[in-house]
């Protein structure tokens, strides 16, 4: 169909042919290790490529769900009928920010979306930083953490975040 042909070049125009697959099945990306084939994946590099990708499926109202490690998901044996947006490696990275208070023992981490639980849990660890260890038993990202107030032994995300100011 045109729209099918419509909606894959403009995927790739914004990504990159390499960045772009249909047909692609959910099974390798969960888990779980199940699901069908999604009618596209696609892998933005840059958050840039995120936000274009986003606002050109919501205006041309076409279905898409955003992923990280593909963990706590259940994808159909019929797949999805959209676009599957992850957020992989380029998306994992953290850095701890300065603002923290020098007479406190808070310290504030910076995260993206796709930065595993467990590599955040054990590179604050590795720093002598303690107070984030129930989430290095979470298969799952700091996005779908913070979507889904992701938790472990008896502690929950939203209490160890502090929201962006802009």
């Amino acid at each position: 169909a045109a729209s099918d042909v419509y909606k894959r070049q403009a995927l790739i125009s914004m990504l990159g042919a390499g960045n772009v697959r249909t047909g692609e099945l959910m099974k390798t990306h969960t888990t779980f290790r199940i699901g069908g084939a999604a009618d596209y994946y696609v892998t933005p590099q840059a958050e840039k490529q995120i936000a274009d990708v986003i606002a050109f499926l919501k205006k041309s109202d076409i279905k898409y769900i955003v992923i990280g490690n593909g963990s706590n998901i259940l994808v159909s044996d019929e797949g999805f009928r959209g676009v599957v947006v992850e957020l992989g490696d380029g998306f994992s990275d953290y850095e701890f920010l300065q603002d923290s208070q020098d007479n406190s023992d808070e310290v504030l981490v910076k995260a993206s979306a796709g930065m595993k639980l467990t590599r955040l849990g054990n590179q604050l660890a590795a720093n002598g930083i303690a107070g984030f260890e129930f989430a290095t038993g979470i298969p799952g990202c700091i996005g779908g953490a913070v979507r889904m107030n992701a938790g472990a032994y008896g502690a929950v995300s939203y209490t160890h975040l502090t929201l962006p100011t802009k």
